[in-house]
């Protein structure tokens, strides 16, 4: 099934096809665009998104304002879709497709909010280091990996985070240390009454969401889902307001 798949996507892309029996790129569906600068290689990047109910969202960047590739599945052992994929960006690569994705075409692509794969999904990383390797959250991989070793890698990834997080934990001391947060988030801003000097509270708001995003991302507790958004939304809102002030 593999390499009929490999097969397939071969003959897609030359035919200028986007898509595959597995994923599909809804890049291809949206308004395309040309960059006015040259695009360098080495900015190439692939950003993976993972939640609890194992939804994997693979998005290709050819730089930080550019993306090549979107798609939405799920990862799981019953097939190496994910896996295939990304063995097949990162030979592919550049290709054909050009979209600025941010908030609405992402929204109106995926039928997803946007900001919540920086809340409830695991972030993985992918980098191009050479014609021999690739980077996957800083571990170096063979570029000649099979489709199946890049799966596994990723469902590595995700039992570890579910197995490391605070998901089963008694939610009653989570959702108290989550409020006390921000409470003390709100009155270091409300302190602060020149925006210009919010950095320090800016900083802290950060520290403060990554650290309860590390444990509870994946809980499946509402309450607890809904004070980590929050907890985002604050910190978000702090650093605008900060970065207003000093541009």
């Amino acid at each position: 099934m593999i390499r009929a798949f490999r097969r397939f996507l071969q003959a897609s892309i030359r035919g200028g096809g986007q898509s595959s029996p597995l994923m599909t790129n809804l890049v291809a569906s949206m308004p395309q665009q040309t960059a006015k600068y040259t695009i360098r290689p080495d900015l190439f990047r692939i950003d993976i998104y993972i939640s609890r109910d194992q939804t994997i969202v693979i998005r290709a960047k050819k730089d930080p304002n550019y993306t090549e590739w979107l798609s939405v599945g799920k990862l799981n052992v019953a097939d190496a879709a994910a896996g295939a994929c990304i063995r097949y960006l990162l030979n592919n690569t550049p290709l054909p497709t050009t979209a600025s994705l941010y908030w609405q075409p992402f929204e109106d692509a995926t039928q997803m909010k946007y900001d919540e794969l920086f809340v409830f999904y695991q972030h993985v990383a992918i980098t191009r280091e050479s014609d021999s390797h690739f980077t996957m959250n800083g571990e170096h991989i063979e570029r000649e990996a099979s489709d199946d070793a890049i799966q596994q890698h990723l469902l590595q990834l995700y039992e570890d985070y579910r197995k490391g997080c605070g998901a089963t934990d008694e939610p009653g001391p989570i959702i108290d240390r989550m409020q006390q947060a921000i409470t003390e988030i709100k009155a270091m801003e409300d302190e602060c009454h020149l925006p210009e000097y919010l950095g320090p509270v800016s900083e802290h708001a950060r520290t403060a969401f990554v650290a309860c995003k590390h444990e509870y991302a994946f809980s499946p507790h509402e309450e607890v889902k809904s004070l980590l958004y929050e907890l985002f939304k604050l910190q978000s809102s702090i650093y605008n307001r900060y970065m207003t002030a000093v541009r």
